[in-house]
């Protein structure tokens, strides 16, 4: 999964990551270390929040 990620990162640039930081720190603290991200994510102290404001924006959620 983390090829796919840098592959999308490195070739479509307009595409951003963004993290829940809460759930980022629940994992961490189960499996006991840190979670290693792609470079240039963006940690967001809770990621419903971003989602509200993304749609709020316009945008739309799809879930797969």
């Amino acid at each position: 999964m983390r090829k796919v990620l840098k592959y999308i990162n490195r070739e479509f640039p307009e595409i951003s990551f963004t993290v829940c930081g809460n759930t980022k720190s629940i994992i961490e603290h189960r499996e006991g270390h840190v979670i290693p991200l792609i470079d240039g994510t963006e940690i967001v102290p809770f990621g419903i929040v971003r989602l509200v404001q993304l749609q709020e924006a316009g945008w739309s959620y799809i879930r797969p």
